[in-house]
């Protein structure tokens, strides 16, 4: 078994808080590794490649960035991080390691728009639901609001958005013709496959977790 504190310690070893908070988000974050770890070793992949896929991904130095910057704001200790960064974080290991995981089973890659990616994208559009429920209850814990929720729980989607932007960005300054279909095709096709409805299956994951929760009775604040 990894040594998940050791390794999130050496990526963000630009995070200077008190040790204490330090401490705490170590913990947490290394706890969120260790059941994606866990997740993917479960679909048969090796210990190795396991670790690799549960560590890729993850903005680090912008993650460092965003708990200082809620403890310089004088906040409760990297309350944004626990409430939005780690369920976010926590969603996309999920999806992008289930496509990884499907796409080296079936021998193929990706390709939204080819017949045989069927057995690609169906299941991983499946799977879906659980990124999103999985991000929706650590963030209703962490004691988010609704808004805070639904956007943890969406945010493969608006990754798969910003690469789509991404890929116009280049065609409109290089003027080349990355895409293989005519632009107009690709885009609307894309928006539909990569973002809206995998969108829907992640809200569909979080609807249980979107209620607030009910104040006790008896309780004033």
């Amino acid at each position: 078994m990894p040594d998940w504190k050791f390794l999130v310690h050496e990526r963000l070893n630009e995070l200077h808080l008190d040790p204490t908070e330090r401490e705490e988000v170590i913990s947490e974050l290394s706890s969120h590794l260790e059941d994606a770890y866990a997740s993917f070793c479960r679909q048969g992949l090796c210990a190795e490649e396991a670790q690799r896929r549960s560590l890729a991904g993850i903005p680090w130095r912008r993650l460092a960035v965003e708990i200082q910057h809620a403890k310089h704001k004088g906040g409760s200790m990297n309350k944004r991080t626990k409430q939005f960064w780690v369920p976010a974080l926590a969603t996309l290991a999920i999806s992008e390691g289930v496509l990884l995981a499907i796409s080296c089973t079936v021998g193929s890659h990706p390709h939204l728009f080819l017949r045989g990616s069927k057995m690609i994208y169906l299941p991983w559009l499946i799977s879906l639901p659980i990124a999103g429920a999985t991000a929706a209850y650590f963030s209703r814990r962490a004691g988010s609001g609704l808004k805070t929720v639904v956007t943890a729980s969406l945010f493969p989607a608006g990754v798969g958005l910003s690469f789509i932007f991404v890929g116009l960005g280049i065609t409109l300054v290089t003027g080349a013709r990355i895409f293989a279909q005519p632009q107009w095709l690709y885009v609307s096709r894309a928006l539909a496959l990569g973002v809206i409805i995998p969108a829907i299956a992640l809200l569909l994951g979080s609807l249980p977790f979107l209620k607030q929760p009910r104040e006790e009775p008896g309780y004033h604040a």
